[in-house]
């Protein structure tokens, strides 16, 4: 595998992950979860990961930032749908060297 190309989607997506504090974070008072209970209302916390997951899959990597030895990451966005209601999403990903999986960093509703 080599590193993952502006226009084309993430490798090894149906592998991807997030750590606990992370995706914690993603929905944490503190991080992003206002935004999302705003935009969508209430969800569940695996149907949110398994539409991210599912939408990332089609969907082409816009940006990517080199972190050196660090590994890199690469925004992705993508519409979701969660209880009826549609919205745009950023999502970034981070690959720690070229055949990692994909670990998410953050995501978060646009709309």
């Amino acid at each position: 595998m080599t590193w993952p190309g502006i226009g084309t989607p993430l490798p090894r997506v149906r592998d991807a992950y997030t750590p606990a504090h992370k995706w914690g974070y993603v929905l944490g008072d503190d991080g992003h979860g206002p935004h999302w209970l705003r935009v969508f209302g209430a969800f569940d916390a695996e149907l949110l990961w398994d539409a991210i997951t599912a939408a990332a899959v089609a969907q082409p990597i816009t940006f990517i930032r080199d972190l050196g030895p660090l590994g890199q990451t690469c925004r992705v966005p993508m519409q979701l749908t969660l209880n009826d209601r549609t919205a745009s999403v950023i999502t970034v990903w981070q690959y720690d060297y070229e055949d990692a999986r994909p670990r998410l960093v953050t995501a978060y509703p646009t709309t």
